[in-house]
């Protein structure tokens, strides 16, 4: 028996790089949008993500040893502590009142980021970046129905994928690279994406707005693939 302990060891111990595919959910615990996020988490968990879920209040540094952050619009902007903005970590967001706290654009509200009421539809304007999902450029229908829709307008150093539709100078969905120039002048510590989901847009997604939610959840983490 203990020659079998011996040799099973290896194969049930935790593989070095499990953490690699380690996600944090911040989201606002017992919220309204709760089971939204839930359905976030799960998907997350059926792309190969172990996901831990944390409260809007949570100590950013708790998430130091993550491979992605993912930061759900259900979050109270008031009740996020400081701190996300300088981890090393990819963060991934659809909460627009937290863009100019993550330095990803301006302060000013309804100006530099917000969210458009009534809207479907997307303008792709990056077709050859991956976080564009294959999709060609122009039009795009990421909703089932008409709901609500981030948006924001990034830094120079941002890679901007989409608009709203007929609204160029908002985009719904844009990523900093590593090192790249975001607002205030800082530096990405590492990627960061923007997704124009609103608090309960992810069950509202078309098989096209899945496709452009996968491709941003992979571009942040890497996933072989390079800025373009």
């Amino acid at each position: 028996m203990r020659w079998l302990l011996f040799f099973l060891a290896p194969v049930l111990a935790v593989p070095a790089h499990a953490k690699a595919r380690t996600a944090i959910l911040v989201m606002q615990s017992n919220g309204p949008s709760a089971a939204v996020d839930e359905k976030v988490r799960k998907h997350l968990s059926s792309r190969g993500f172990s996901v831990r879920t944390a409260a809007q209040d949570s100590d950013p540094t708790s998430a130091r040893e993550a491979a992605l952050i993912v930061i759900s619009a259900s979050v109270s902007s008031k009740d996020v502590r400081p701190g996300w903005r300088s981890l090393a970590v990819p963060i991934v967001t659809w909460e627009n009142d937290l863009l100019d706290d993550l330095a990803m654009t301006g302060k000013r509200h309804d100006l530099d980021f917000g969210e458009a009421e009534r809207e479907r539809y997307v303008w792709i304007v990056n077709a050859p970046q991956s976080m564009a999902a294959g999709l060609p450029a122009g039009v795009a229908n990421v909703y089932v129905k008409q709901a609500p829709m981030s948006w924001g307008r990034p830094g120079l150093g941002a890679t901007t994928i989409a608009t709203l539709y007929g609204q160029p100078d908002k985009a719904v969905m844009f990523g900093y690279d590593t090192g790249a120039t975001m607002d205030y002048e800082a530096i990405a510590p590492a990627r960061r994406v923007m997704l124009f989901l609103g608090n309960d847009g992810f069950t509202n997604l078309s098989p096209v707005g899945q496709r452009l939610f996968d491709a941003a959840i992979d571009w942040a983490i890497g996933d072989g693939r390079t800025s373009r």
